[in-house]
């Protein structure tokens, strides 16, 4: 990285001066002309700058300004003469409004300013016509000038992460060529109302919460036949109604997670989808503002041959359907923290799977054919209940990440050795020592692959040594460690399985002979040395929990919350006259 003293020597005809970092320019530097000669991208971001240096006035053929990361709270006029300029990127700073006119960066094609403290913006704008990334991200700002609707070359806009709360004027009468609009997390924001441009390819409204208008349904209005992208992830809206087109938009990405949906406001979105290649529906956790799907709605789906990718993670989903196998093209599903117990045999008969994630359910084994599923690379299947593995599996020679972390293995599956391109493997906490593992690669660096993204989960169990010459080891969690006088069992307990063995009965404490009835000796429980420490599934499912309650406690949990009074006494008498 260059300092500003080293610029003499270092500057002459160069294309690219990064500066970004030094704490050694100060703002009235100047320089000859010769030392910036055919500069074209100047970087001066990270270096704790009030404004502008002096020195900007010799940078007449510069192309690309990055000023990011600094403090300077506004534009010097002097700016204006970077008439070549082409990119300007004025990021985290203090910038509360734009004093200067930017009519003169008749060139300009990017301008971003994300992360200041606007909250207006200069009205004649639409002037540049060259513009088309505007990035406005992360201010205050609540409204866009109207005339900014002339602004017809602009293709990229990103306004979230301010104060709207609805669509800007200019957004519904201009702005033609626009193709990827940006408004998440404006809170509450309504999105229903018309876009101008019939160009428009991605829509983000992410993160905007419990939006109150309905959902935007100018979406399959006919009018954005080839919309590609829509991501509306962690935003409910109250309503969700389609309008009836018997035209379906070319849509290849769907993203609705954790947008409180169910089944039939699924179906009514799906239909009209015509070759759908990316869907979440899944959630992050699940939560009252989550999904909910107690089967996969992939009955729903039109063209099931063009789905590439299915996220349905934690939506209380109990059944995956035979009818999966239709997903000819699926690489990659996301099933985890859900109900499942069982897999049907036809999901193996994906041939282009090649990432499979149902962590965190119920299984207490995968199908037998899962080698069938030749284009596996990454198999995650921890939190379950698999005390085995399909012989099949040793099949997957394309395989490079297993997770079997805290399962019911008694073992080492024998099929994990025979599968040489594995890169990352996890056996944590199943009913096994870990340590002295045999395999082609070393345990441990498998292991570690998979903590680099998990460094919250524990090891074990693990052998420790024990100096009594009675036990050689025994097993503990290293979540739980045992105390030596809890690890090592009473010699004499083994003594007398011997001798019961043996069968010798008249050395025997409790001897017929020396037995006294009125004083009988202590009988101490035994004690067991359980191998491993079991843990319970987070997610368990019953399916008696899906039948309603016994009227009996339902009533008596009434009367216990003072909702129901008690009968009263019965009188002697009272039914004499009953037939």
């Amino acid at each position: 990285m260059a300092t500003s003293n080293e610029l003499s020597s270092q500057c002459n005809e160069i294309t690219l001066i990064k500066l970004n970092g030094s704490n050694n320019i100060a703002e009235d530097d100047d320089y000859d002309k010769k030392y910036f000669y055919n500069t074209k991208e100047l970087n001066l971001s990270n270096c704790k700058l009030l404004n502008f240096p002096k020195f900007h006035n010799q940078l007449n053929d510069l192309v690309k300004l990055d000023l990011s990361n600094n403090n300077i709270c506004d534009l010097p006029e002097s700016i204006c003469l970077l008439k070549k300029l082409e990119y300007l990127i004025i990021d985290n700073n203090n910038i509360k409004r734009i004093s200067v006119d930017l009519n003169g960066f008749d060139k300009l094609k990017e301008l971003s300013l994300s992360n200041n403290s606007l909250s207006e913006l200069p009205l004649n704008m639409e002037k540049l016509q060259q513009l088309e990334i505007l990035n406005l991200s992360n201010n205050k700002l609540q409204s866009l000038p109207n005339s900014w609707a002339k602004m017809n070359n602009l293709l990229t806009l990103d306004i979230s992460m301010n104060l709207f709360i609805e669509i800007p004027n200019c957004l519904r009468e201009g702005m033609s060529k626009l193709t990827f609009l940006n408004v998440s997390k404006n809170r509450n924001m309504n999105i229903n109302g018309v876009i101008y441009s019939n160009n428009l390819k991605k829509f983000y409204a992410k993160n905007n919460g419990s939006v109150e208008s309905a959902f935007p349904k100018w979406i399959f209005s006919g009018k954005f036949d080839e919309i590609n992208e829509l991501n509306f992830e962690n935003t409910q809206f109250r309503t969700i109604k389609i309008p009836i087109n018997n035209r379906k938009i070319q849509l290849k990405k769907l993203n609705l997670q954790q947008c409180k949906l169910y089944d039939t406001v699924i179906e009514n979105l799906l239909i009209n989808i015509s070759s759908l290649e990316h869907l979440n529906i899944g959630n992050k956790n699940f939560m009252s503002t989550g999904n909910s799907f107690p089967i996969l709605p992939n009955s729903y789906i039109l063209n099931p041959e063009a789905l590439k990718t299915i996220n349905i993670a934690a939506t209380g989903l109990a059944d995956i359907s035979k009818s999966i196998e239709t997903f000819t093209n699926l690489t990659e599903i996301d099933i985890q923290k859900n109900y499942l117990s069982w897999l049907p045999e036809e999901i193996c008969n994906l041939k282009k799977l090649q990432v499979l994630i149902i962590s965190d359910n119920n299984l207490i084994m995968l199908p037998q054919n899962m080698g069938s599923m030749i284009s596996l690379k990454i198999l995650e299947a921890a939190n379950n209940h698999l005390s085995s593995l399909p012989s099949s599996i040793i099949k997957l020679q394309n395989l490079e990440f297993m997770d079997l972390y805290q399962n019911n293995l008694t073992e080492i599956p024998k099929e994990i050795e025979s599968l040489k391109n594995l890169k990352a493997l996890d056996l944590e906490l199943n009913h096994f020592d870990t340590d002295n593992i045999m395999l082609p690669i070393s345990y441990s660096n498998l292991l570690n692959q998979f903590r680099i993204d998990k460094p919250y989960r524990g090891k074990g169990p693990e052998i420790i040594e024990n100096n009594s010459s009675s036990v050689n080891s025994s097993f503990v969690s290293s979540s739980d460690t045992l105390s030596s006088a809890e690890s090592i069992q009473d010699e004499s307990h083994y003594n007398n399985d011997a001798i019961l063995t043996e069968e010798n009965w008249d050395n025997l404490d409790d001897s017929t002979d020396d037995f006294d009835p009125f004083n009988p000796p202590p009988i101490s429980p035994p004690k067991w040395e359980t191998p491993c420490v079991f843990y319970e599934n987070q997610f368990n499912f019953c399916p008696a929990d899906l039948h309603p309650p016994r009227i009996k406690d339902v009533i008596a949990e009434a009367r216990a919350n003072g909702q129901l009074s008690s009968p009263l006494p019965i009188i002697e008498g009272q039914f004499d006259d009953a037939d």
